[in-house]
């Protein structure tokens, strides 16, 4: 923050010193500014890709090893959702998707909920969100969703030329044609997008980003939202090379264990490869180059951000966030894409740089506890009826003991929930074989459902006890509170509950309406 600005700000919160947290004005004591808070977001980032988790792919990503050294790293951050808009709407509110009616990839940001830039700018920030927010802003120009200034790929495009407009739109139509190439999104041919470094869209996002933090008088909030790695993985032509296939090691997984493993989930996989067509070992591989590529692009831009604001003068006065929305799986139980109910898709990086605290926490925490977190750092007011758990007692600590279980779902088919020591995966109706139980300590693949083992009976017990209650406390703001999980019938309360999905009137429509693509 420039000098004026923090000047300023030690004027506003001299007198809300009990807010903010600060020593009051009575002991003589002034208040600190407020930090600056930057979010980054990546889209479908695989923790395997970051030296700080996994490791698998160590190498591609100097920028964000160097960010997790300096960070509290969250080993086990678990997604509200194992796909885009929910998760990333999740985020935004601090809100469960099936609590806001926001379950679908088409599903709308309910106009009611306060999002974070709402809350942030009613406690004197300036908010800024640029990229990725999956809020079909082009189909909504009246609604700012709580931020100052805004900026998405329909703004990077309208800044094309000619010749640049043509390579995009011959890009971009080798995936807009699934139905005729099968697994096209998975850019198994390592195609990058033809624009100069400068032009793509992941360099247009830290510009705008650096630009509002530079120009803001005030303490800023800003979303740094990128695409990448999501299909079709983008990255620019220096990329093409970045990754060798036939070097990379692939887990050793046979999506055929999940027949007898998760029935359920199987049979979702074998509808889609009916669908779209098998893939081969080496097919694989050349799909994970081609993420890999794009991860290492992203890992560029993250780096290119971070230096900036710290010439700047920015960096000591700004905390930094880094999450995606989800994870991705890179061949782990044989499969790809997401969506599917094991860790590596429900769990993702998150990184928390506040200056002062570093280290690695395994205990499991949940997205949306990031909204709670920023509030009380910052001595903003929360909104009500925020789900989450502020995660400054981990930040500063191994252990927060009153956290409960980590929750992800899948509105309508399942819902998982995550302790220490085990993670249990309950389907909206148990016939359909999505129920799964893992001693995850011990086995930290998830390759043996335990859900059925008598040794294991209590630990069940305590964890579906948990999920109902996780339920019964989230009630859907459309939904008239008598008919959510009035009375018990031996858990099929819960399973109803799990079952429902948002009203089909809150959704976008699809026919020709625009994206956020």
């Amino acid at each position: 923050m420039r000098a004026g600005a923090r000047g300023a700000w030690l004027l506003v919160l001299g007198f809300g010193a009990l807010v903010s947290g600060c020593s009051g004005a009575g002991d003589g004591a002034s208040a600190a500014p407020r930090q600056n808070i930057l979010i980054i977001a990546a889209d479908d980032l695989s923790s395997a890709a970051l030296a700080a988790y996994d490791g698998r792919y160590a190498g591609l990503t100097p920028a964000l090893d160097a960010l997790a050294a300096e960070s509290v790293v969250f080993r086990h951050a678990v997604a509200s959702s194992p796909f885009c808009t929910p998760s990333r709407h999740s985020f935004l509110t601090g809100r469960w998707p099936h609590s806001i009616g926001a379950t679908q990839v088409d599903s709308l940001l309910p106009a009611g909920v306060p999002t974070l830039g709402d809350t942030f700018r009613a406690g004197g920030y300036r908010t800024a969100a640029f990229g990725k927010m999956h809020w079909y802003r082009k189909s909504f120009p009246e609604r700012d969703f709580g931020f100052d200034v805004l900026g998405d790929v329909h703004d990077w495009r309208a800044g094309f030329d000619a010749e640049e407009r043509a390579r995009y739109d011959a890009w971009h139509t080798l995936w807009s044609t699934r139905e005729e190439g099968g697994w096209s999104q998975l850019n198994l041919e390592g195609i990058p997008l033809e624009l100069d470094e400068e032009r793509q869209y992941a360099s247009w996002l830290v510009d705008r980003t650096l630009a509002f933090a530079q120009e803001a008088d005030e303490p800023f909030l800003a979303f740094c939202s990128f695409n990448e790695p999501h299909a079709p993985f983008s990255f620019p032509p220096a990329f093409a090379q970045r990754v060798d296939p036939e070097t990379l090691e692939l887990p050793d997984d046979d999506p055929e264990l999940l027949r007898s493993q998760a029935p359920g989930v199987y049979g979702i996989w074998k509808r889609a490869l009916e669908q779209e067509g098998e893939l081969s070992r080496a097919d694989l591989a050349r799909h994970v180059a081609s993420y890999l590529r794009s991860v290492a692009w992203l890992d560029s831009q993250v780096g290119r951000l971070l230096a900036a604001l710290d010439q700047a003068g920015l960096a000591e006065d700004t905390l930094v966030v880094f999450w995606s929305d989800h994870g991705y799986f890179l061949g782990e139980h044989g499969l790809w894409s997401k969506n599917q109910p094991f860790q590596e898709v429900v769990e993702a990086p998150l990184l928390v740089r506040d200056g002062r605290h570093t280290g690695q926490r395994t205990q499991p925490v949940q997205m949306l506890d990031v909204f709670p977190t920023l509030c009380e750092l910052s001595g903003v007011e929360p909104p009500a009826r925020l789900a989450g758990r502020s995660l400054a007692p981990l930040l500063a600590s191994a252990s927060d003991p009153g956290r409960g279980p980590a929750f992800s779902e899948f509105a309508g088919v399942w819902v998982r929930a995550r302790t220490r020591d085990h993670s249990l995966v309950l389907g909206a109706r148990p016939t359909l074989g999505f129920d799964q139980l893992y001693a995850t300590r011990d086995d930290p693949g998830e390759r043996t459902n335990r859900v059925a083992d008598p040794a294991l009976a209590d630990v069940r017990g305590e964890l579906f006890r948990a999920v109902e209650a996780f339920y019964r406390g989230t009630p859907p703001d459309w939904m008239p509170g008598e008919l959510w999980m009035q009375g018990d019938t031996a858990g099929a309360q819960l399973r109803a509950a799990i079952a429902v999905t948002e009203p089909a009137s809150t959704r976008r429509p699809r026919p020709g309406q625009a994206t956020d693509d």
